[in-house]
């Protein structure tokens, strides 16, 4: 496709996040929090999301844990994290 600014060789990390998500059992539909700084995984994993059916919250990285925890407590998400070395809570 002319003027992509994706080149359509490169959507294969963007289908493999939604298959993945969906074959370690997770429906679409399912509620899933993402903690990433801006990098291509973070977009790949927003399309990839939203391609395999699933609603993503974005959680922004300079909160406190304590914060966070407790967003991800009230609002009962599963959690996936891109930033490598991240603690998951």
């Amino acid at each position: 496709m002319k003027g992509s600014p994706i080149p359509i060789g490169n959507w294969g990390p963007v289908r493999r996040v939604g298959q993945c998500f969906g074959k370690v059992g997770h429906a679409k539909r399912d509620r899933a929090a993402i903690l990433s700084e801006n990098c291509h995984r973070y977009i790949e994993t927003i399309a990839g999301m939203a391609k395999g059916g699933f609603i993503l919250c974005t959680l922004n990285y300079l909160l406190h844990k304590d914060e966070l925890a407790y967003i991800l407590r009230i609002q009962d998400h599963l959690f996936y994290s891109s930033i490598e070395n991240t603690y998951l809570w």
